[in-house]
């Protein structure tokens, strides 16, 4: 079964089998909404919080979602299958690491780190 992964933060769209991780899908579509990293659900890269849409998720690290980041609707793209149409977020690690361009690690407007 196939299903249709929409990207909320740029509107892009791609199809996803059910037993494709959602990563691979969206590579194969020439989609680059979110970033790749190690494939494996060890790095965090391919975070992506669930928007809409119901889903499984494979084995990943903890380190990377936790039980309550999941219960939250975060996952890895990496090890993320859908179940019926999705609507996800990209909030991986380098995602979050630039904002406006610079890197988040650099001081805010009042000298504190992000």
């Amino acid at each position: 079964m196939r299903f249709k992964v929409t990207m909320h933060d740029d509107g892009s769209t791609f199809a996803c089998e059910r037993e494709q991780p959602v990563l691979s899908a969206m590579l194969a579509s020439g989609c680059r909404s979110v970033q790749v990293g190690c494939r494996s659900g060890g790095c965090g890269v391919c975070r992506v919080q669930i928007v809409e849409g119901q889903w499984e998720a494979g084995a990943m690290s903890r380190a990377q979602v936790d039980a309550d980041a999941r219960r939250a609707g975060y996952s890895l793209a990496c090890r993320l299958y859908p179940r019926s149409d999705l609507r996800l977020r990209a909030v991986g690690r380098l995602v979050s690491a630039i904002v406006g361009g610079r890197s988040a690690s650099a001081p805010d407007s009042r000298g504190a780190g992000r």
